[in-house]
């Protein structure tokens, strides 16, 4: 009876101690980030930090870049989600996107990465 009192509380111990380090190396690690980088486009077209700026009926491709809180590369799926006027597309090759404006106007573009808001981008097409 006692070697099993002893079992029990051992595997008690174990888990709790588990549940601590699992914890605490799970809620100090910091979001992900992500840079953006515009390919060469029509003049005037660009993403700087966190503005775009794209003429209506043009299209800027842009390539994310996600990183560890430290400047480490991830390896991640990047999504950017549209409003209108903004429509984006994903590109054949991970992390790139086609950004086109059908009309003039400002939206907010978000940027997710497994299906968390890292960044807003300031999308203005004139």
């Amino acid at each position: 009876m006692k070697t099993r009192t002893t079992l029990g509380s051992c595997l008690r111990s174990f888990g709790l101690l588990a549940v601590i380090v699992l914890g605490a190396f799970g809620c100090s690690s910091d979001p992900p980030k992500v840079e953006l980088a515009n390919l060469p486009g029509p003049p005037g077209a660009s993403v700087e930090g966190d503005n775009l700026k794209v003429a209506p009926g043009q299209a800027l491709i842009v390539d994310a870049f996600p990183k560890e809180s430290d400047g480490d590369a991830l390896d991640a799926i990047v999504d950017i989600i549209a409003a209108p006027p903004f429509e984006v597309f994903r590109a054949k090759q991970k992390n790139r996107f086609v950004i086109t404006a059908s009309s003039a106007g400002q939206a907010s573009l978000r940027v997710v990465v497994d299906g968390q808001d890292i960044r807003t981008i300031n999308a203005n097409a004139e």
